[in-house]
């Protein structure tokens, strides 16, 4: 199941239900959501991962508007959770927001761009939780870190990130995961520039460079930042 925008869990526009609906999404296959899920009016809404895998490009159980509740259940049992962190750099709010969390055995994969050292709240619970359970896949490229969490919020907290320099040591082509050109910033390890989605890595170009200074770009290339 793909949705291409937000799965809002029960909400209802008028009528006599409009206090007391609320949605339940039972997970065992393979969901992408391209926006967020939210919790409804009522707040009452339950999302169960029993298998397989959700993936979420916004916010999972939003805590914004007046009608944006958190998950009130989120019954994490089993499967992999990917949450998107966006293109906009480091979010300050939680990325996903539950009443009652429960977690039995899930991998937690985390992807976004234009990130940078700092602390990220990843999931926060409201009224009872626990984060034992959670296996930590994997980061965005080339960003470094761990997770830390106080009672009720998971953190995420990246230490570094090493954003490719130009070094331009094979050639002078600019592609995206090809050609080693690059080298980590802070790494000096060969790298290839990485666009996974838009926008890509932020890139340095300094006076260091060992190889060609006459840069070929080679497609559409949409880097975070040039520095």
């Amino acid at each position: 199941l793909v949705v291409n925008g937000n799965l809002r869990l029960g909400l209802t526009l008028g009528g006599t239900g409009a206090s007391t609906t609320f949605g339940t999404l039972t997970i065992d296959s393979g969901v992408i959501v391209k926006g967020n899920v939210v919790g409804g009016d009522s707040g009452a809404s339950t999302v169960t991962l029993d298998t397989g895998s959700l993936s979420v490009s916004g916010k999972l159980g939003n805590n914004g508007g007046a009608n944006d509740k958190p998950i009130n259940t989120l019954n994490l049992t089993s499967g992999t959770l990917n949450l998107s962190l966006g293109t906009a750099g480091n979010p300050i709010t939680p990325v996903c927001n539950a009443n009652n969390l429960s977690v039995s055995a899930i991998t937690l994969n985390l992807d976004g761009s234009g990130l940078s050292p700092g602390v990220i709240p990843v999931i926060k619970w409201y009224i009872s939780g626990s984060f034992s359970g959670i296996t930590y896949g994997t980061l965005p490229p080339k960003t470094f870190g761990y997770y830390s969490n106080s009672t009720d919020t998971l953190y995420l907290v990246i230490t570094n990130v090493d954003a490719p320099k130009w070094s331009g040591r094979v050639n002078g082509n600019w592609d995206i995961n090809t050609t080693a050109n690059w080298i980590g910033g802070v790494s000096g390890a060969p790298a290839t520039y990485q666009q996974v989605i838009v926008p890509g890595d932020a890139v340095l170009f300094d006076d260091t460079v060992t190889g060609t200074t006459t840069v070929n770009l080679t497609t559409t290339l949409s880097p975070a930042a040039i520095t």
